[in-house]
């Protein structure tokens, strides 16, 4: 279970850093508040590059 969720969190990371800036160029488009789109964006990115690294110190062991 604990690997299952190790090789997911990437994934699902990327997959929220593609959905943010899709949400991020439809709110620049509409000239709306990108705070949130912003927020989300650093928040996926952050989950994604822990993902890799968590991924590969337990690929190193």
């Amino acid at each position: 279970m604990f690997f299952a969720l190790i090789v997911l969190l990437p994934i699902l990371g990327a997959l929220a850093t593609v959905v943010s800036l899709i949400a991020l160029i439809i709110a620049a488009i509409r000239k709306k508040s990108k705070k949130g789109s912003l927020i989300t964006l650093g928040i996926s990115i952050v989950i994604t590059v822990l993902g890799y690294m968590l991924y590969g110190s337990v690929l190193g062991q």
